[in-house]
């Protein structure tokens, strides 16, 4: 099986044992007909700082991290991502990672956004990083338990 469809596999194996380390729900909420503006960040204006937007809507993905910016940008990545900007969506993930390493979903993160998507396919650097996000993410302790924890990160030691 040629190497970029074995990285494709990796990831989407990733996904689906990752999200049983996510608990909550999903919710989306109703988006603004008229928010057409760019959205405003709240930082401090340092260059290396990833801003948080406020107007990029209200998707959640509840994560088992006790960081609640860690959160806060692990789901700003999510709708980046969702919106097809990778790039920052990555900066997000990694933001959320530099506050909270042991958080196996804001690494799994940074694997999909580096991953093949509609306007780009996967290179072999990405596909590096890619990996290597994973297995930081497989080493990293799941704070799930029961069932979630079980069926968690393991699954990704098969492939």
């Amino acid at each position: 099986m040629p190497k970029s469809i074995q990285l494709v596999m990796i990831v989407l194996l990733a996904t689906r044992a990752l999200s049983a380390c996510a608990g909550g729900d999903d919710r989306v909420a109703a988006e603004h007909a008229n928010d057409h503006e760019h959205p405003e960040a709240q930082s401090s204006g340092s260059a290396d700082e990833v801003p948080l937007y406020d107007n990029l809507g209200e998707y959640h993905r509840s994560i088992d991290t006790d960081v609640a910016l860690a959160q806060s940008y692990f789901d700003q990545g999510l709708r980046l991502q969702y919106a097809f900007n990778h790039a920052e969506a990555i900066r997000s993930y990694r933001e959320a990672v530099r506050l909270d390493p042991a958080c196996a979903m804001c690494w799994w993160g940074i694997a999909l956004a580096l991953g093949p998507n509609i306007n780009a396919p996967m290179d072999s650097a990405a596909g590096a990083e890619a990996w290597s996000a994973i297995t930081v993410a497989m080493g990293v302790s799941c704070r799930c338990s029961g069932k979630a924890r079980a069926g968690s990160l393991r699954t990704l030691r098969k492939v």
